[in-house]
């Protein structure tokens, strides 16, 4: 069956309408087959045939990966640790130390989860667990270590999943 040719004002009226009415009212309106309506869509790049591309498949991970990101996690632990202040200081860490050992509230917004977690590194790290602890600051100073370190590890497992290599994931993180 051959397909009828849409003239100026037919096109004008598929380009004014495609949005709001189904392909087989205009073709109804217009006289035509909804086919000939795919067409003149196709014809006027105004017809949504999806994504261009496919996304690729996520990789799996598996418990040689997560040994694999282990020096991910503990290199930035190692390094915070060895350089972080082991009093309080001036500005905020030393506010925000401060009110996690009395569950206080800093200056607004007061970050209520970051004090609740202070408060919790300040009771789990305790001084007879190294000497390094010995100041309540230098246990939450701890907490942003292992925050950091978790960080890094998760950014590991999404750079391992979206590239499908260990050395490009464990190198990128």
């Amino acid at each position: 069956m051959a397909r009828k040719q849409l003239n100026k004002e037919q096109r004008r009226y598929i380009r004014l309408n495609y949005k709001t009415m189904s392909n087989a009212d205009m073709a109804k309106q217009l006289k035509c087959d909804s086919r000939d309506i795919v067409e003149a869509l196709r014809e006027m790049e105004l017809l949504d045939e999806g994504p261009v591309h496919k996304a690729l498949p996520l990789r799996k991970v598996y418990k040689q990966d997560i040994l694999w990101g282990l020096p991910a996690l503990l290199i930035p632990i190692v390094i915070y640790t060895m350089t972080m202040c082991r009093t309080l200081y001036v500005g905020d860490s030393g506010e925000f130390s401060a009110q996690g050992t009395v569950l206080g509230i800093a200056h607004p917004p007061g970050y209520p989860m970051w004090v609740l977690l202070l408060k919790c590194a300040v009771s789990l790290f305790q001084p007879w667990i190294s000497p390094i602890f010995e100041h309540q600051a230098a246990r939450g100073a701890f907490l942003c270590a292992i925050v950091a370190g978790l960080a890094t590890f998760f950014l590991y497992i999404l750079l391992l999943k979206l590239s499908h290599y260990r050395t490009v994931a464990l190198l990128g993180s």
